[in-house]
């Protein structure tokens, strides 16, 4: 299983927790581990079966 971190959320917790804007990936990393642990993430829909295949067949129709 996997999930997706929003990075505008990832952006606003950093400067929450020690009211600096500074970019590292030590912090960043930090960051989106407690916002994980906290819940905060979403599970992206994939689709499967025929569905999935209609998704494929998508991309060449408009190409």
């Amino acid at each position: 299983m996997f999930g997706v971190v929003n990075p505008l959320h990832v952006k606003k917790s950093k400067e929450l927790d020690d009211n600096s804007p500074t970019k590292n990936d030590i912090k960043d990393a930090k960051v989106i581990a407690q916002l994980v642990k906290d819940g905060r993430y979403a599970v992206p829909n994939l689709p499967q079966g025929v569905y999935a295949a209609l998704r494929e067949a998508m991309k060449f129709a408009i190409t």
